[in-house]
């Protein structure tokens, strides 16, 4: 028979018996399974009353021959499905896989799991839906019974107010909401170590959940990130760590990018000191001497104030240019003005050839008859004989005074044709003035065009020197610019330079520091070796006396290991209960204070592979031993479902729970085929 040892290896007047008052941080006291919510008795489907302690829920496979209905008695009866209930109640996403939720929607359409909860000293009542038949996520209530909370849930607040409680409370776990790589951190991240997966099959130590076939879609952490919790956990001061550690990961990154910053600033000053080199306003300048710098800074913006000044020649040259433009600016009105005028004189010679074309043509015509002259003529009465009016008007005007000369028609016909030749020169001089005036305008227009190229010239003569003048200037003023934009570039670079150097020495010695903070907070405690100490302990008492138990941990892993006279226990089914047992090791490190566990630890089918019945039935044991240090008062809740039959005083209140059997539908969980 296997000698039963002491709990943990140590006499209780050391100060390592088990505490009996207080109670887990968060537990389940009792589950109600209902087809509706509300307080009445035909919508109950199942209750399920919990304690502190161990809780066991048992589903045997039935004895001696079974039939073909009876094989799987022990299993699919609902062991999961309670377990998955607990969680949905504690605030996991899901109820189940895709297919079990589609199966109870059909059969319960307005189904809900009801829970009264200690959370943090209190009593919290709160129900969840099963699937979507509501908007809400569900309903809890602060400080009320189930009952109560049943018999009227109008006054109840979204479950949300609870699920942020529990992650309030959850601060007690893990004080911390980042990783040391920067990292989210929130409970859901670790809520499935205390509520591990079947699928999981406590394989191994980092498997919390497998989401594949579970479902459950609980947030993931890497394998170190996960070790990295589990200490923080059972080690409680590795939190004080924490700050240390991202400090120490943030200079890293510091350091990192300062480097990366020295590098293009060392290239840039080289740059900046080959150019000041070449420059022959800054050869032989100690770039590195500030007061040099400066001074030579001063003389370089006095000289390009000097550059900005006009000499003297230049500004003559520059006047006797605007001078050359005024003159021909005057020459070309001038040439303007003259055509002009001879435009508008041309106007008025074409006006007066026009006219005298039109009273030459009208001296061809026929005069009045005789009668008709001298009738007019007889209407007249002149005061003189004489007036300027050519014969040839005053004859076709009827001018008695014409008439008068005219004696006869022979005298008027040569009349006639005296007044008609007359008109006819005084068209053809008109029309002489007229052509000398036309080439009078050609000249003026050929003039000005002359006049207005003179302009041209003078004004971009005038211009280009302007531009040539300025250009200079402006070069000259950019070489002095760019001298000083070089020197205080090389200033700014440098003194930028100089900063990043001292960052990264000083960051440096901050690590090194830190380090040594890390070291002297790690040295002066004993977290592994306690932890090894527990461990130890209880695989002792589990496995036997001559079983060695350790844990190995260092920042990206904490490791199992497991020996029998020097020899190392390795396989699936040891393998699955060391991680049992190291689950059951940091509960009792947290029931004595030891660590940040919540005292609650959900087991589904523990038993794995070949694990031999001796072996599985002392977890109940150890449980059992728990609450016996307690003296009946314990302060933890341990929850474990089997098939396999548990040693016999297990298989009775107090311990069990719930008795389940797949083989008869009113005795699965659900009391029903889904």
């Amino acid at each position: 028979m296997q000698e039963q040892l002491d709990l943990i290896g140590f006499p209780e007047p050391d100060g390592f018996g088990i505490p009996n008052d207080g109670e887990p941080l968060f537990w389940i006291k009792e589950m109600r399974v209902l087809s509706k919510m509300g307080a009445s008795a035909d919508s109950l489907i199942r209750t399920v009353k919990f304690r502190t302690g161990l809780n066991v829920v048992w589903s045997p496979p039935t004895d001696n021959e079974p039939t073909a209905d009876q094989r799987l008695s022990g299993h699919a009866s609902g062991k999961t499905t309670l377990c998955r209930m607990i969680r949905y109640v504690l605030g996991e996403q899901k109820i189940g896989t895709e297919n079990f939720r589609s199966a109870i929607t059909h059969k319960y359409p307005e189904g809900v799991v009801v829970a009264e909860v200690r959370l943090d000293g209190e009593t919290w009542s709160v129900a969840r839906p099963f699937t979507a038949w509501t908007s809400a996520k569900g309903w809890a209530r602060r400080g009320v019974e189930l009952d109560v909370f049943l018999a009227d849930p109008s006054d109840a607040a979204p479950y949300e107010e609870f699920k942020t409680a529990l992650e309030v409370a959850a601060k007690k776990i893990v004080p911390f909401d980042k990783l040391p790589d920067g990292s989210p951190l929130t409970l859901w991240h670790y809520f499935p170590w205390f509520t591990r997966d079947q699928e999981a099959q406590f394989l191994k130590l980092y498997a919390w959940r497998e989401n594949t076939s579970s479902e459950a879609d609980s947030p993931m952490l890497k394998q170190e990130q996960k070790a990295f919790v589990m200490r923080s956990i059972y080690d409680p001061a590795a939190a004080d760590e924490l700050d240390l550690i991202t400090r120490y990961e943030q200079l890293g990154v510091e350091i990192e990018q300062a480097q990366k910053d020295e590098i293009k600033l060392s290239g840039a000053c080289e740059s900046d000191r080959e150019w000041l080199s070449q420059l022959d306003e800054t050869k032989g300048l100690d770039v590195d001497n500030e007061l040099m710098c400066s001074t030579r800074i001063d003389e370089l913006k006095v000289a390009s104030e000097r550059a900005e000044s006009v000499p003297l020649d230049v500004a003559t040259k520059r006047t006797m240019l605007e001078m050359g433009v005024q003159r021909a600016f005057r020459e070309l009105e001038d040439a303007r003005i003259v055509l002009s005028q001879c435009l508008d004189f041309r106007k008025i010679q074409y006006n007066r050839l026009n006219d005298l074309q039109r009273a030459a043509n009208e001296t061809v015509t026929p005069p009045p008859p005789q009668e008709d002259r001298v009738e007019a003529a007889a209407k007249l009465k002149p005061d003189r004989r004489f007036c300027a009016v050519p014969l040839i008007i005053a004859h076709q005007r009827g001018c008695k005074v014409v008439d008068e000369y005219v004696q006869d028609e022979t005298q008027k016909k040569e009349a006639a044709e005296i007044i008609h030749k007359v008109a006819v020169e005084s068209v053809e001089s008109q029309t002489a003035k007229v052509r000398e005036l036309e080439d009078k305008i050609a000249e003026a227009r050929k003039d000005v065009e002359v006049q207005k190229k003179n302009y041209d010239n003078a004004l971009a003569q005038r211009d280009d020197y302007v531009r040539e003048v300025e250009r200079g200037i402006r070069e000259k003023v950019q070489v002095f610019s760019s001298a000083i934009a070089s020197i205080e570039r090389y200033r700014v670079d440098a003194k930028k330079l100089s900063d990043v150097r001292k960052l990264i020495e000083n960051d440096k010695n901050l690590r090194k520091d830190i380090s040594a903070q890390l070291t002297r907070l790690r040295n002066s405690r004993e977290s592994s070796a306690d932890v090894s100490i527990y461990f130890h302990h209880v695989i002792q008492y589990i496995l036997g006396s001559k079983v060695v138990g350790k844990v190995v941990a260092d920042k990206s892993s904490v490791t199992l290991e497991c020996s029998f006279n020097d020899n190392k226990y390795n396989s699936a089914a040891l393998d699955a209960s060391y991680n049992v047992m190291f689950d059951l090791t940091v509960l009792v490190m947290a029931i004595q204070g030891k660590s940040t566990h919540p005292k609650f630890l959900l087991h589904d089918g523990p038993r794995v592979a070949d694990i031999s019945p001796a072996i599985y039935h002392r977890y109940f044991e150890f449980a059992e031993d728990l609450e016996r240090r307690a003296k009946g008062r314990p302060n933890f809740q341990y929850i474990i479902t089997t098939t396999e039959p548990p040693p016999e005083r297990f298989k009775v209140e107090p311990y069990l729970r719930l008795k389940l059997d797949a083989s008869r539908p009113e005795d699965r969980f659900l009391k029903c085929n889904l």
